[in-house]
Order: structure tokens, then C-alpha cells, then sequence
């Protein structure tokens, strides 16, 4: 394994060293399965044209790590990637142009868009897989934030903030793990998701951002708040086999879930429903679901938010942790355990709600 180094000083033909290091391009062209690409805090990085991965590949053994790092390569830290040097109009900065197996993790990680039609990532194709994502930060984005059509690929604890249109498209058969996803509060008629199909979603917060949608997947232990800013929370390309099973639903203007046909009712287990303007547009089975009295969350607060519920939330207690899945777990991400917000929850092991539930903001 070699360990490489970028700047955002680095202006080319460098060897990759800590003193001598590559840009970004350089480095995804020169890492190989087994590599480390550290990619040093000491400024901002400004790519003047789309990096594109294609040229290296890891394996299921051996993937090459993207991991920001601290100038002084002490500690992990968060390294900013912005789109601000693009051209504007439907480019992307970052392109995994492969159609295969690419076994590539990304940590602490922020892409910034700051251009006007411009997905932050991108897969110009719908093969790409293994692409596993830790702590990384999408933001600033008028158009998809992460534009992948990628399979097979795992995000865990990662942040989608202030995105005025689709934070995650065509995520498709993965595993999407303690995420976070904010809207910009102005208003905008923002979408989470869409296209991600057979993608399943555990202790997720979804937050001020509406139409969630994920056929065919499933949504275990998250909290939808749409701030009563937002329409709908799960909206269209829900059906039956869409499990939505001890999820928290508050402060939806139109409805929390809006299916269009009754056979979701049956996918709806555990479920917590609190100030929402109708919480379904179907009968729900009363014996599944709950709801009514305020969920009692520590901090909802844009920018301080806090999601776990205080002692004594109706939330705490009342889940269904049995209709977890086992056979969803990733063997790239730890599966959660139902109610670890704290070690009193943790013990309960049955809330409704997840085990992330407060985040620091990661850059």
C-alpha cells in the first residue's frame, strides 16, 4: 500500500509526497487497490474541470481510500472540494465514469457546488459499484447533489445540507446508514430522494425537505420533520414493498405520506405521527401505528438540531425493533441497534426512533 498526498496549493506534476504533493486529478489517476489518498485540509480546493474517475480501480479486499485530513496529517478532518472555478450549465465536478466494480471509499469529504445546474457527483452510466462513503458533506447544490446511478454502494453518516432540488438521485440496491438531510428552509419545494430504488435507509434525519422516495426499498428508524415548511415526506413510487417501520413523521403541511394507492397501509409498522395536516391519504392499521402527543425531540433547532427524544418522549419504548431486517446489514457499514441514543435507550433497545439522532456539523 502506498500512502499519496494532495494540496489545494498543488499546481501539477508533483510526485504525491507530503511535501511534493499531487492535485486531485493526479492522484485518481495514480492511486491503485491497496492505496491511501490523503487529501490535506490546507485550503479549499477549486478543480477547474470535472475530476474524473476512470482510470484505477480497487477490488472487494483491497479499495483505494479518499480520506481528507488535517494540513498537518495529525488527524482525519474534513477537506473542502469546491465547484466555485466550474462553468456553469449540467457539468459536474467529480464523474466515476466506470462500469463496474470501482471499490472506492471517500471520508471526510465536503463537496460544495456553487454553480447553477451542477450535480456535485456523477456517474455518467448506471453500472458503477462499490462506491462506500463515510462523513462526507454535499451541499450547496441547485440541481441533484449526488447524481450517481451507481449499485451496490453504501453512505454512512454523511450530510446533505441546504440542496435547493434532489439531494440523492438513483441510488439504487444500497444501504444508506445515519445520514442527515437539511433543506435550505427558504420555502423551495426540495426533494431528498429520488430513483433510489431497492436502497434501504437506517437512522436517518430527514429534515425540512420533502418527497422521499425509494421503491422498493425501505425506511427503518428515521425521523421525517418537515419543519411545517414542507408538503409531503414520502410521496409516489411507495407501495407495498416499501417497508416503513418505526419511523417519526411531524410538522408536514399536506400530508407525512402520500401513496396514491391503500396497500402501503401494510407496509407501515411502528410508525409515530405528530402535527401533520393528514399523515396519510390511506387508512392506517391503528394497531401499528401511533401518534398524538408532542415526540418531545431535544432540539430542533436549524443548525443545533438534536433529534433524540428527552426522558420520558412517548417515542421511547414503543417501536418494533423484531421487524428489522438482519439480511439488509452491509458488510461495509455497521447494521444500527434499534434505540442506541443513549445507554439507558440503548438498554430499552426498543424506541421508535433511531440510534443517530444528534449531529455535529461536519465542515
Amino acid at each position: 500500500m502506498t500512502t499519496y498526498y494532495t494540496s489545494s496549493a498543488a499546481l501539477g506534476g508533483g510526485v504525491g509526497s507530503y511535501a511534493d504533493p499531487f492535485t486531485l486529478q493526479e492522484a485518481f489517476d495514480t492511486a491503485t487497490a491497496g492505496d491511501e489518498v490523503r487529501v490535506l485540509n490546507d485550503g479549499t480546493y477549486y478543480p477547474t474541470a470535472t475530476i474524473d474517475v476512470d482510470t484505477n480501480l480497487g477490488t472487494a479486499t483491497s479499495a483505494i481510500v479518499f480520506v481528507g485530513r488535517n494540513s498537518a496529517d495529525t488527524a482525519e478532518e474534513v477537506a473542502t472540494i469546491s465547484a466555485t472555478s466550474l462553468t456553469s450549465g449540467n457539468v459536474m465536478y467529480i464523474n466515476f465514469g466506470v462500469t463496474t466494480h470501482a471499490y472506492v471509499h471517500l471520508k471526510k469529504l465536503k463537496f460544495d457546488g456553487n454553480v447553477s445546474g451542477t450535480p456535485i457527483v456523477n456517474s455518467n452510466n448506471f453500472y458503477v459499484r462499490g462506491l462506500h462513503w463515510f462523513d462526507c458533506i454535499f451541499t450547496n447544490s441547485d440541481h441533484y447533489a449526488f447524481n450517481s446511478g451507481c449499485y451496490n454502494s453504501t453512505m454512512t453518516r454523511c450530510q446533505f445540507i441546504d440542496n435547493a432540488s434532489i439531494s440523492l438521485f438513483g441510488f439504487r440496491n444500497g444501504l444508506i446508514v445515519g445520514c442527515y438531510f437539511e433543506g435550505s428552509g427558504t420555502g423551495v419545494y426540495e426533494n431528498a430522494l429520488f430513483g433510489c430504488q431497492h436502497t434501504y435507509f437506517y437512522g436517518c434525519v430527514f429534515r425540512n425537505v420533502g418527497n422521499a422516495y425509494s421503491d422498493m426499498g425501505g425506511f427503518f428508524n428515521c425521523t421525517f420533520d418537515g419543519n411545517s415548511n414542507q408538503a409531503k415526506a414520502i410521496a409516489a413510487n411507495v407501495s407495498n414493498t416499501t417497508p416503513i417501520v418505526n419511523c417519526v413523521f411531524a410538522n408536514y403541511t399536506t400530508r407525512a405520506i402520500e401513496s396514491g394507492s391503500s396497500q402501503i397501509s401494510s407496509a407501515i409498522k411502528g410508525c409515530y405521527f405528530y402535527n401533520n395536516t393528514a399523515d396519510t391519504d390511506f387508512t392506517i392499521d391503528s394497531t401499528n401505528t401511533l401518534g398524538g402527543a408532542d415526540p418531545q425531540f431535544t432540539n430542533t433547532t436549524n443548525g443545533t438540531e438534536d433529534y433524540t427524544p428527552q426522558t420520558g418522549s412517548p417515542l421511547i419504548g414503543a417501536g418494533q425493533p423484531s421487524l428489522i431486517p438482519n439480511s439488509s446489514a452491509s458488510d461495509m457499514t455497521s447494521k444500527p441497534t434499534i434505540g442506541a441514543i443513549t445507554a439507558a435507550i440503548a438498554a430499552a433497545a426498543t424506541s421508535v426512533y433511531s440510534y443517530v439522532a444528534n449531529f455535529t456539523r461536519l465542515g
